[in-house]
């Protein structure tokens, strides 16, 4: 403000200025040249530039005021900035002096700090080195302490035997050559013999320390208190025995000799027992040097062989790793060798429920059918019993049907008799024909009656037995089987039967299997599996003393036994019946199967009524092992369970098949009789065989030996 001010100020007094000299110089050359009037002009003129002089004195003085009140506002200003700059120099100096002190504490701490960190370091190595120092010396007094223990025991033991036989020894000596004194040398006896006692006590205590360190400190102290106190009744003993000789030789001898005497005697006692003490440090050093010695090779022997257990203990290790490994291996599902797609894809599936729900089912066999394959897979090592919905809870039957490549959606079928499940899969559709041959399948039939069997040799009679017998017995079933013939055909013993070939014995056994079923008729709860294989019936009745009552007790066992549990299955050569005199009602108990000639024979007989189709019988004609089933007084054509899978007939030469290798089932066997003591229906146990491969038992109770 105050510089607009001064500005306009000049402005006015320079126009002011002007105008008033113009003025003047009119007014002159008015007065000069009068023919020129300017007077009115230049009047004008210098009312003008005196208002302009006026104007410009009003605006000085406001100027002025205005820069009086500005340097007053400034100088103010100045003294509030001055005050303030001071204030705020104090505070910056205190702050440069603070920072200062800080910056000082700040280095002195950082060398303290890096001093502390070193030594931290220091004392962490120092702590470190300690500690392995302690531990390892440690582990040495442990072992040293081990070693020790005996030898300081035996130490402290030696010492105390030698000083109290010592002592002992002498006051024997002093009662034998100064009887006078002997009632004296008596009561120190009596303290050698509770000084004994006592020490015994303290020496018991001794041995059952273990501390390398107490073993040291306790055995020097015990071995200075024994050898203080044995020096002290030593004394005692003297002192009694030089008193009795004090008083003989006072009387005896000038008492000057006998002070000399009386002092040299106690100089040699001293002498005596500081050469007792030095010989008993020095033994104490000498034995504790060898006990060091001995010791120190037996820690680097120690050490030796410490080093020969670690190693062995690594190789065991090793080895139990490994063993581990190889149980891990084995707990996991038995896979399908090979690299057909049938084991391939029965290897996804095992994989599959194995590593998404942890059921093993283990691979048993997989066959060909018409229209794929069949996978059997066996379940009896879960910890629970495996059904098919379970295998399907996760609606997981098309990721099956994706693994296995099977045109159709695969679900599993169990065969609770062995504790299997079959998955079949289809890779192609069975090709149709004019008629459906309607072949069933033997298992399917039940197990609700007996079976009987007919077949010439080589038609599979045997074999089918042992199948049924398996497969309607179960694994857990008794089976025996009466086969008068007995040849490599007609072994039964690798499928788990007990077979017995002598006539007494099947006699025998065929009375035992009727008492049985008394027994089961007395006690419903006596209901487990029995399997009765007569092979050869016609042969057996023909060498029996009474056929007719033999054939009275079988018909029994085979129509009431069918209901208690017990499954008879009768093979014979004959193609009828009636060679066997079988009747109606005892027909009527059995399932009649007629296998290869058997079967052949029965369609060319009129009176049967097979009614079988053209097709049909062409098919048992054609067939290389046909079947024929009679049941319910109707025939049905059946698949033969172990040669229906052959094309070609051969009476020799082709093996049986599904026929499973079990071990004889002998828990509390019942049915075996003694041949010696006839003891009936007891546990015999089982005992080896005989070098001609027949099953050993051993009588419970007459603890014989007899076999089959």
């Amino acid at each position: 403000m105050a510089d607009i001010l001064t500005n306009l100020k000049n402005r006015f007094f320079i126009t002011s200025l002007g105008v008033g000299l113009a003025s003047t110089v009119g007014l002159i050359t008015s007065f000069v040249s009068p023919q020129h009037d300017y007077k009115f002009l230049s009047t004008f003129g210098i009312g003008t530039a005196v208002s302009g002089l006026l104007v410009t004195e009003l605006l000085t003085s406001a100027v002025n005021s205005e820069l009086e009140k500005s340097e007053k506002r400034q100088d103010t200003e100045l003294v509030d900035k001055k005050a303030q700059i001071r204030e705020l120099q104090s505070t910056i100096n205190k702050t440069v002096a603070t920072i200062s002190s800080l910056e000082s504490e700040k280095e002195t701490l950082k060398i303290r700090a890096q001093a502390l960190e070193k030594t931290l370091l220091e004392r962490d190595i120092e702590l470190v080195t300690a500690k392995q120092s302690i531990e390892n010396l440690n582990q040495k007094l442990q072992k040293v302490g081990r070693f020790s223990t005996s030898e300081a025991n035996r130490i402290v033991r030696d010492t105390y035997h030698n000083s109290v036989k010592k002592l002992e020894g002498l006051l024997n000596a002093l009662i034998r050559n100064y009887p006078d004194v002997a009632d004296f040398l008596q009561n120190i006896l009596s303290e050698v013999s509770d000084f004994k006692t006592k020490y015994i006590k303290r020496l018991e205590e001794y041995e059952s320390l273990e501390s390398f360190d107490e073993l040291l400190d306790i055995g020097l102290d015990l071995q200075e208190k024994i050898i203080d106190r044995t020096t002290e009744l030593k004394v005692k003993a003297q002192t009694l025995v030089i008193r009795y000789l004090d008083d003989i030789a006072s009387n005896s001898v000038p008492l000057e000799d006998y002070q000399k005497y009386l002092s040299d005697l106690a100089a040699k006692a001293e002498l005596e027992i500081v050469a007792n003490r030095q010989a008993i440090a020095q033994e104490w050093v000498a034995s504790n040097e060898e006990t060091v010695t001995r010791y120190e090779t037996e820690f680097a022997e120690a050490m030796g062989l410490t080093k020969y257990s670690v190693s062995r203990m690594e190789e065991l290790n090793a080895k139990i790793e490994y063993l581990e490994n190889e149980l891990g291996e084995l707990k996991k599902p038995l896979a399908f060798t090979g690299v057909i797609d049938y084991a391939v894809a029965g290897n996804a599936i095992i994989n599959y429920y194995y590593k998404n729900f942890g059921y093993k089912l283990d691979a048993l066999r997989w066959e060909e059918t018409e229209t794929g394959y069949t996978l059997h897979f066996y379940q009896g090592r879960n910890d629970r019993q495996i059904t098919p919905d379970m295998l399907h809870d996760k609606d997981n039957r098309e990721q099956i049907a994706g693994l296995t490549n099977s045109l159709t959606i695969p679900s599993f079928e169990p065969n609770y008799q062995n504790g299997c499940l079959a998955l079949n899969i289809t890779l192609r559709k069975v090709r149709k024909t004019q008629t459906d041959l309607k072949i069933k399948d033997i298992l399917t039939v039940g197990d609700k009656r007996s079976w009987l069997i007919t077949g010439h040799p080589g038609a599979g009679k045997t074999s089918v037995m042992i199948y049924l017998g398996q497969q309607l017995g179960g694994k857990e079933a008794r089976r025996y089987a009466l086969n008068p013939h007995k040849d490599e055909y007609s072994a039964y013993e690798p499928y788990g039967f007990i077979e017995i070939n002598d006539l007494s014995a099947i006699l025998e056994h065929i009375d035992l299997f009727y008492k049985e079923l008394e027994l089961r008729r007395q006690d419903a709860s006596r209901r487990w599996k029995l399997v009765i294989c007569i092979d050869e019936l016609g042969a057996i009745l023909e060498r029996s003393l009474d056929p007719k009552a033999l054939m009275g007790v079988i018909k029994q066992i085979a129509v009431e036994g069918r209901k208690l549990g017990m499954i008879v299955l009768v093979g014979n050569h004959s193609q009828t019946t009636a060679a066997i005199e079988m009747d109606a009602e005892f027909r009527g108990a059995f399932y009649q199967l007629f296998l290869v000639g058997a079967a052949r024979y029965a369609i060319e007989q009129p009176h049967r009524k097979t009614r079988l189709t053209p097709v049909q019988e062409k098919w048992i004609n054609e067939t290389a092992y046909p079947a024929l089933l009679l049941s319910n007084s109707s025939y049905s054509l059946v698949k033969h369970p172990t040669h229906g899978d052959y094309e070609e007939y051969q009476d020799s030469g082709n093996p049986p098949q599904n026929l499973e290798d079990w071990e004889v089932n002998l828990e509390e066997v019942e049915l075996i009789k003694c041949p010696h003591c006839k003891t009936e229906a007891l546990d015999h146990s089982k005992n080896g065989k005989t070098p001609s491969g027949k099953q050993k038992f051993k009588c419970k109770k007459c603890e014989k030996h007899f076999s089959f």
